[in-house]
């Protein structure tokens, strides 16, 4: 409940509106349309309304409260993603720079950006545009926005962490480089479809693959709206009418908001049930997985990125980190579970935002370390023993 608090605390109450940039701008002159009939609804509402006007003059007050106060979603000034023709559904823009804007973290704030770049390949690459040469010994780590570092800058995403660890540790001997293939939005199925295609080209040593508490979902068919965002276009009628509903009013936006914290523990537990569709197939997406590695003589990890919420007492999730190990367990796949080296923090100390509960540059840093400290034997036992027994 200390995050519901802060999260209802930080979108409604005391918080001076920080000034509009770029990315938050072009988004205003996408929405004009639906400005205009929030706008017309509710003086229809007033006027309709008779005796009981005062109801919607104060609905309106609080529309513009929320307006004027509330945490603005992050935004990116660039439509970076395209659509493709294969299981994946959707890909990074090769080659494209962009920035991410976040509204000011309090009352006295001012909004941040941080800068991202894809490479001709379409994954992650350092902001200037110059990747450092491949090492004898280099690994690829596949997930979603949290292994991209969405509200980072690249050298402090976590990938860039382990490769530091691993390059400081003598007893390796060997130069280490490691490959952030992650993309925002991919669940286990799209990250394993990717890995298919860059296995190949990379020829790594060590493929990791982090999984997020939510990467059983499934996402249907979609389509790329004006802001760059994907749109489900199966989704349940549930999701859709308040989807629909909370773009004509940041009230219903805020509490559907609000709706999502209540019910994230329980959502989050359901989706790693083996009766849920979308399970099953995430078990067959790390098979093939472990067969893909097989096949191109690579060692398979999984790194589970714990959700950061109530790590300081009450962690709800344990359950699910013991299923997703026994399960990778079961198809030969070590795992590594850096949830203890976060135990202690409140988990709003790691978002990247009072209102985005990505990692920070903190969670980040705490990860990479963690995952680099016990990949080290795994590289000594299962890499370098096996390449000196070749020579």
């Amino acid at each position: 409940m200390s995050q519901l608090r802060h999260y209802i605390r930080n979108i409604c109450f005391f918080r001076k509106p920080s000034p509009l940039r770029r990315g938050f701008r072009d988004l205003v002159r996408e929405m004009w349309r639906i400005y205009i009939v929030r706008g017309a609804a509710l003086a229809g509402l007033i006027v309709v309304s008779g005796s009981r006007h005062y109801v919607w003059i104060a609905i309106v007050i609080m529309e513009f409260w929320i307006w004027a106060v509330g945490y603005k979603p992050r935004a990116h000034d660039s439509n970076i993603f395209r659509l493709t023709a294969d299981e994946r559904l959707f890909e990074f823009v090769p080659d494209i720079s962009y920035r991410y804007y976040y509204s000011g973290r309090n009352a006295y704030g001012e909004d941040f950006v941080r800068p991202a770049r894809v490479g001709p390949l379409g994954h992650r690459i350092p902001e200037d545009g110059t990747p450092g040469p491949l090492a004898d010994l280099h690994l690829i780590i596949f997930g979603d926005s949290s292994v991209f570092g969405e509200g980072v800058s690249y050298g402090s995403a976590f990938a860039s962490e382990i490769e530091r660890r691993l390059n400081e540790d003598a007893s390796l001997g060997r130069a280490v480089s490691v490959i952030n293939a992650g993309v925002p939005g991919y669940n286990t199925m799209q990250s394993v479809a990717w890995m298919k295609r860059l296995v190949p080209a990379f020829s790594p040593s060590v493929i990791l693959l982090c999984v997020s508490l939510d990467d059983t979902l499934l996402w249907g068919s979609i389509a790329i709206g004006k802001d760059g965002e994907m749109v489900r276009l199966d989704a349940p009628l549930r999701h859709k009418v308040r989807e629909r509903l909370k773009e004509f009013s940041y009230i219903l936006y805020h509490l559907s908001q609000v709706y999502r914290f209540i019910r994230v523990e329980d959502y989050l537990k359901g989706l790693f049930m083996d009766r849920y569709i979308g399970f099953n197939l995430w078990s067959g997406s790390v098979s093939e997985m472990a067969s893909l590695c097989h096949e191109h003589d690579v060692v398979p990890v999984v790194v589970i990125l714990p959700g950061l919420w109530k790590l300081d007492g009450g962690y709800p999730w344990r359950g699910v980190h013991s299923t997703i190990r026994s399960e990778c367990e079961g198809h030969g796949v070590s795992v590594i579970d850096p949830l203890d080296a976060l135990q202690g923090f409140k988990g709003r100390e790691l978002w990247v935002h009072p209102a985005d509960p990505h990692p920070n540059e903190l969670a980040h840093r705490i990860i990479g370390q963690f995952v680099a400290g016990s990949l080290v034997e795994t590289l000594r036992t299962s890499v370098l023993s096996r390449t000196q027994a070749a020579t």
